[in-house]
């Protein structure tokens, strides 16, 4: 069994983004969340034992065997459909990932932010020569400091529009399919719905 709860508040977006971005500064967002549960140990392993071929952190997998007290079967990267690439993506940009358009909608951005290089290179790694698409900007963002002291935020990016990187909406287009957070979802539709008109 798993309980289910919600949780609405208002939010402003992190002191970063204010002070980088002015526009952001009086912003204020309805964050809402919905939290699951899970309260028994077959629900905890059946749900283990789903996502582990997909999880490609080392660290989350050794977790993983500490709560399961088993290896499961995985998958090799090599083994994974396009499908499966696809939703990996799509979560992975909804979660530490944006989608920029201007005004326009005539391009579309986007970008992968994390503080493990080899995961991010990994990530650079599956939509370059896993989805084939054009070469994706790799560098470091900013530093910052944590209680275990200082790291470092690291980016891909890439901008794809109309005129140079048509053939890539196919690939949008399987995003749409697989993504669920409707906010970044939709400005990946705006952006295919304005270029497919012309």
């Amino acid at each position: 069994e798993s309980s289910l709860r919600y949780h609405e508040g208002k939010k402003r977006p992190p002191k970063y983004v204010r002070e980088k971005y002015p526009k952001y500064r009086d912003k204020i967002y309805t964050s809402k969340e919905y939290i699951s549960e899970v309260k028994t140990k077959s629900k905890t392993k059946w749900i283990i034992e789903k996502i582990y071929p997909y999880l490609l952190k080392p660290e989350k997998k050794e977790y993983a065997v500490k709560v399961l007290g088993y290896t499961p079967e995985s998958k090799n990267l090599s083994d994974w459909t396009r499908a499966e690439l696809i939703n990996y993506i799509s979560t992975a940009f909804e979660g530490d990932g944006s989608f920029w358009t201007p005004k326009t909608k005539k391009t579309i951005t986007l970008e992968f932010y994390s503080s493990d290089s080899e995961y991010i290179s990994l990530m650079k790694y599956i939509l370059e020569e896993k989805l084939n698409l054009p070469l994706f900007i790799f560098f470091e963002k900013s530093s910052y400091n944590t209680i275990n002291g200082e790291k470092t935020m690291y980016m891909i990016s890439k901008s794809f529009s109309q005129k140079n990187t048509a053939e890539h909406n196919d690939f949008f287009k399987e995003m749409i399919e697989a993504m669920t957070m409707d906010r970044k979802r939709q400005i990946v539709i705006d952006y295919l719905k304005t270029n497919e008109v012309e």
